[in-house]
């Protein structure tokens, strides 16, 4: 005997209303005089629908891809209502790694996410100090200001947030030659006085003789010679010609980078020196013959000035 089940009416009705839903899912082109509807697709979250009247765009775009902005920094995920993300660092950054001495630079800072995007830290939450360098100090607002310097100085600040910490360095530019410490102003260059004096000796100062060559450092340093070894000074000679009329002049140690200005005057009497020339120096000896000498009397002076 054959048996046949019988679905009650109210699993029938539920049948329905679902094929009724699974029929209109993915509706076909629906039209009227006012509006068209596109047929519906499957795709990252919608379609555009368009009429003469209006057009509607459905989708969120993909959710992929990394966002920037330049200011303030961040680098992000984007197409994500929320983001999940582990901080793995924090870093500190600057517009320039170069300061001028007795310059400020200001820095800044963002924790490191798991993905390499990063998000700003605002610079009056981290903790800042100077680790080591020449940096006077470094403000609550994360303003570092450079020291003065006699040389090209690295100075490098430390930033602390939420547990992590972090360094940025920098180099602090000698921009001004003559302006450290007990050397400053005095028309020698800070960096040679430091490297052959240290700091604060008295020995340094311009009018010194420290090795008895009888040139003082002024002189020395013009000269590019080295202000402690007396074995190192120039010879001036002078061979004067009776019959041309004129006179040679002969510097034994010539220094490129330095500037020669020979000027002569007619008698020790006189105030003022006249120049002669000047000549633009060169390693070995350096001559110049003066063609207006006229066998008379002249007193010649040999003066370097250091060039960069």
């Amino acid at each position: 005997m054959n048996e046949h089940y019988q679905f009650p009416k109210s699993v029938w009705a539920i049948l329905s209303l679902l094929l009724a839903f699974a029929a209109t899912a993915h509706a076909d082109l629906r039209t009227s005089a006012a509006y068209t509807v596109s047929t519906d697709t499957t795709d990252a979250g919608g379609g555009r629908a368009t009429s003469a009247a209006y057009t509607n765009d459905g989708s969120v775009g993909g959710i992929v891809g990394i966002s920037t902005v330049a200011s303030p920094a961040e680098t992000v995920k984007h197409g994500y209502i929320g983001q999940l993300y582990e901080v793995t660092g924090h870093e500190l950054s600057a517009a320039s790694l170069n300061v001028n001495e007795a310059a400020t630079v200001q820095l800044s800072a963002a924790q490191v996410l798991d993905d390499e995007s990063i998000l700003t830290v605002p610079v009056t939450s981290v903790t800042w100090s100077v680790m080591a360098g020449s940096f006077s100090g470094i403000s609550a607002s994360g303003l570092a200001t450079a020291e003065t310097v006699y040389e090209d100085t690295i100075a490098t600040a430390q930033g602390m947030y939420a547990g992590d910490t972090a360094t940025l360095d920098f180099t602090v530019l000698d921009t001004i030659a003559d302006n450290f410490g007990s050397y400053a102003s005095d028309g020698i260059g800070d960096d040679w006085q430091n490297q052959f004096f240290g700091l604060d000796n008295p020995d340094a100062g311009p009018s010194k003789d420290p090795d008895g060559d009888g040139d003082n450092n002024l002189y020395e340093y013009h000269a590019r010679l080295l202000p402690n070894d007396p074995t190192r000074f120039p010879d001036i000679t002078l061979v004067p010609d009776a019959t041309q009329g004129d006179a040679l002049l002969t510097l034994s140690l010539g220094k490129v980078g330095v500037t020669y200005t020979i000027g002569y005057k007619d008698s020790l009497l006189d105030v003022s020196w006249t120049t002669l020339t000047d000549i633009v120096g060169s390693d070995g000896i350096l001559d110049f013959t003066d063609e207006a000498a006229s066998g008379l009397r002249k007193f010649y002076i040999v003066t370097p000035t250091r060039t960069p």
